[in-house]
């Protein structure tokens, strides 16, 4: 049985991922649902534009996926990301 493809592109990943990229990726892993830009950068104490291109380099990179579209916090309209299967190998190659 061979390697998963998804597997291989999140060992490469692995190289490639910057350090805010990586805090990003574990914040949304560590709150435990599917979040929002808006809620993430407040749960990182980050700017929300420091975190919005981040979450967009992940989900290119095939890392985080949409979840669904619904209410943030503030009650406007959002997308709320969850981590990929690939998301999951690499977090798991990084502890």
């Amino acid at each position: 049985m061979g390697v998963r493809n998804t597997s291989r592109q999140a060992y490469h990943s692995l190289h490639d991922l910057g350090n805010r990229q990586r805090d990003v990726l574990l914040a949304i892993l560590d709150n435990g649902k599917p979040i929002c830009n808006l809620d993430l950068s407040r749960r990182m104490n980050k700017p929300i534009n420091q975190v919005t291109p981040r979450t967009n380099e992940l989900v290119v990179a095939g890392l985080v996926e949409e979840s669904h579209r619904g209410i943030s916090s503030t009650g406007r309209r959002a997308i709320f990301w969850q981590v990929t299967d690939s998301g999951h190998d690499l977090i798991n190659r990084l502890i």
